[in-house]
Order: C-alpha cells, then structure tokens, then sequence
C-alpha cells in the first residue's frame, strides 16, 4: 500500500482516493516501531531507552496477590540501586546486541581504572546507569556524568558515544526532561 501510495499520480479531482490514502500513509507512519532493529545506531539505542519509562505502566507493584491460590503472596518488584537498574538495562538490550557486556574496563587514565556499567562495542556506545537516590542534588548527577563521559570517550577509547540512564528514585523527572 504504501509504494502504491508512493507512485499514484491523482487527479486534482480525486481527492477521495488521495485523502483514502493520505489516512493510509498517516496510520503507517504512526504505527512504524520506534527504532529498526537491522539498522540500529546509538541515537536508536537512546529512543528505545526514552521509551522504557512507558513499559513501567505493567511493572508488578501488587497491594493483594492477584492470583487465588494457596500461599500467594503480593509481589513488588522494587528497584533499590544502580546494580538493579543495570539488570533491566540487560534485560531488554541482550535479546538485541549479542556483544553486549558488562563491567567492562575502559582504558585508563593514569592509575585510575574505570568501568563502563554496560556497552555495545558494535556501536562504539557505553551506557551508564545512574540511581538518583532522594537525597542528591541534579548537580551531583550531572557532575558524575561529565565524569564518566570524560574517562569513557577519550580518543583512544574505542567508544565514540555514552548514554546515561537515571532512574529517579523520586520522579524528578517527570518535570525536568
């Protein structure tokens, strides 16, 4: 439909057919997926991250155990630090990057060796988690971001791009993207 869409010449006429297809064209563009898991680049990596907040809608937070059986018990799946924000990092990367990992020690910068929380070397890209417990300021966050990104990206790296992930243990960002 939509190479036919593509290749019609309509008539100055015909505008049912072209506002047929016009609905058509609309309804495909917004039904496409997010990324195309073939030609993934680290800009796709970050829009699929962005929508992860969404998935959350069906995260289990039960008050009662929706089950009736013997011995049910509600179940909260909490996500306390950064090690279980890595977890589902992992969790909806590894079925798509096969050379994803993990822990991974990045080149050093003097004596200090540091690792990246997960990458993808295919892509170059590194991407750290962050925990934003209650208590800390933005400025904090953001100063151990540039941190990161400063150890991470240097020439010699073999990383060209890092995505930070913050899971905002108090909705803070919800009003500051």
């Amino acid at each position: 439909t939509l190479s036919i869409s593509r290749q019609t010449e309509y008539r100055k006429d015909d505008w049912c057919n072209a506002s047929i297809r016009l609905a058509v064209l609309d309804w495909l563009t917004n039904a496409a997926p997010v990324v195309d898991l073939k030609t993934m680049k680290s800009d796709d990596v970050a829009k699929l991250l962005h929508r992860v907040q969404s998935s959350f809608l069906r995260w289990v937070w039960e008050e009662k155990p929706r089950v009736k059986k013997t011995g049910a018990v509600p179940r909260k799946w909490h996500i306390d630090n950064e090690y279980h924000v890595q977890s589902i990092l992992w969790a909806i990367l590894s079925p798509i990057f096969p050379d994803l990992k993990e822990e991974e020690y990045t080149v050093s910068v003097g004596h200090l060796q540091s690792r990246a929380d997960l990458c993808i070397p295919s892509l170059k890209l590194i991407i750290e988690a962050k925990f934003w417990y209650p208590k800390d300021k933005p400025q904090d966050l953001i100063q151990q971001i540039a941190a990161d990104a400063s150890l991470y990206l240097k020439p010699d790296s073999g990383f060209t791009d890092m995505i930070a992930v913050v899971w905002d243990d108090e909705a803070r960002v919800q009003d500051h993207d």
